[in-house]
């Protein structure tokens, strides 16, 4: 009697393979559930419901302004309203967070549905990160009030490079995603770890200060970290007093990111062969 099961194994490496994509295509629609499932439960029985997209960054604006701008003195470039230049950072910021605290547990918090059927693993990871731009634009809002309260006209072309700035905030944290999803599944600890990695990572970012105050011979190191060059871009592309990025920076970061993202898809597509069996 012929076999009637079908094998289904996942893929390795198939990040420039025609079929990788057909497949992803093909789930399209088990995708757009994902990423609706992940909005309804990120505000699901909240009383403030997507107002704490607003709150959240907003407050962080508002405690830096008085401890590093009030009581440490530390000043914003080119004359810039401390408050408005920290809160582009922050509402930067809140992408990377957010999406890096649901993505990098995805696979140890969707453990039961990932033994009941198959469906391209990433998914699950890339979900929650898209959801970050809806809470993005909604507190974009307060950075709308700040350009009317200190009379701030931001410039229309600078404006047309946040959705890259954007894009690349969202693919460099997709890539540290998908190399902590996959480590989480056999080191329970990352999970753990993660709010911490991303203080840490906040901390040697510039979300609140000026890259001025790093001392020039750490600026090397310190550039190394890809979103250093990303949080400048965005400064520049919504503050028109902002410094333009340094070019070589920005190719750092680039060249980091896209290093980040292609070998943490790798080590999660070697991974999900085994996934099943031990999230």
């Amino acid at each position: 009697m012929r076999n009637q099961y079908q094998i289904i194994r996942p893929h390795r490496f198939e990040l420039f393979e025609k079929s990788y994509w057909l497949e992803l295509y093909q789930y399209r629609e088990l995708f757009y559930m994902f990423c609706w499932r992940e909005f309804k439960a990120r505000y699901k029985q909240t009383a403030m419901g997507i107002g704490w997209a607003v709150i959240q960054p907003f407050f962080t604006m508002v405690i830096f302004t008085l401890l590093l701008n009030g009581a440490g003195g530390i000043q914003a470039e080119n004359d810039i309203p401390y408050p408005i230049y920290a809160f582009a950072g922050t509402l930067y910021w809140q992408i990377i967070a957010s999406s890096l605290n649901r993505g990098a547990t995805s696979l140890v918090d969707q453990k039961a549905l990932l033994s009941k059927i198959y469906f391209p693993r990433i998914y699950i990871v890339v979900a929650p990160i898209t959801i970050a731009v809806a809470d993005f634009l909604c507190a974009s809002s307060v950075l709308v009030g700040l350009y009317f309260y200190y009379g701030i006209v931001p410039d229309a072309t600078r404006l047309l490079f946040v959705p890259l700035f954007v894009l690349m905030g969202m693919l460099i944290v997709l890539g540290v995603s998908l190399w902590l999803s996959a480590l989480a599944v056999d080191v329970r600890d990352v999970k753990h770890a993660i709010p911490f990695f991303a203080q840490l990572w906040m901390f040697v970012t510039p979300v609140v200060y000026p890259p001025s105050v790093v001392p020039e011979s750490w600026r090397f190191i310190y550039d190394l970290n890809p979103m250093v060059g990303m949080i400048e871009g965005m400064r520049w592309s919504l503050l028109p007093a902002a410094s333009p990025p340094d070019f070589s920076q920005m190719v750092m970061s680039f060249s980091v990111a896209l290093l980040i993202l292609v070998t943490g898809f790798a080590y999660f597509q070697y991974r999900a062969q085994t996934v099943v069996d031990k999230a």
